[in-house]
């Protein structure tokens, strides 16, 4: 995964992107990787910056929203991701 030219996708595990943000990865030729848990997720951000952060509370809210709060607390606290 080149980190910058991927975009990742959380939805609580669900794993189930909408079409049009398909559509928008492709047209731009970024990776949509789907992240399957909050623990991959920072995983890969911590190993480098992706091209954008998708989080989508729709059907998993509780994980995707801890997700947010961590990803936010850690920008802040270690001046990384933003």
């Amino acid at each position: 995964m080149a980190a910058d030219r991927s975009l990742l996708y959380f939805d609580g595990g669900l794993n189930r992107p909408p079409d049009l943000l398909k559509r928008f990865a492709q047209d731009r030729a970024l990776e949509l990787v789907l992240v399957s848990s909050t623990e991959d997720l920072f995983q890969r951000t911590n190993r480098g910056v992706p091209a954008g952060l998708i989080l989508n509370a729709e059907g998993e809210p509780g994980a995707v929203i801890e997700a947010c709060i961590r990803t936010v607390v850690n920008a802040l606290m270690e001046g990384g991701f933003f």
